[in-house]
Parts: structure tokens; C-alpha cells; sequence
């Protein structure tokens, strides 16, 4: 597989994460229960943590790619 392929699911996995985290913020904001929004707030902190593995992944490849380059 190519580097700007592995670019691209990288990115298309964050625009999905953001969208769900999005999802999320908006049930928790309208979420009247403690217990949706514990469940809910779990749910965006796990969220979160794959967009941070993402970016690393994303900065990784592109270091990658810069590095055959040079």
C-alpha cells in the first residue's frame, strides 16, 4: 500500500471520529440523565483518544513519506 493511501484512511477515519464526537457532544448537552451522560462522556473520551492515535499516525506517515524525499 502506498504512503498517500495510508494518508487517506488515516484522514477519512478522523473526519468519521469528528463527526461522532460531534454526535456525542450534542446527546450529552440534551441528555437530562446522569447516567447518559457518564455513558456518554466515556464514550467521547474514547472518541478522543482515537483522534490522538490518529494524528500521531497521520504525522508518522507523513514524516515517512518526507523522508524518502529528502
Amino acid at each position: 500500500m502506498k504512503d498517500i493511501d495510508k494518508l487517506n484512511i488515516w484522514l477519512d477515519f478522523l473526519v468519521d471520529k469528528g463527526r461522532e464526537i460531534e454526535e456525542v457532544q450534542g446527546f450529552i448537552e440534551s441528555s437530562s440523565s446522569i447516567k447518559n451522560t457518564r455513558l456518554f462522556s466515556k464514550m467521547l473520551n474514547d472518541y478522543e483518544q482515537m483522534v490522538v492515535k490518529a494524528k500521531k499516525n497521520i504525522f508518522d506517515i507523513i514524516e515517512e513519506m518526507i523522508n524518502k524525499h529528502s
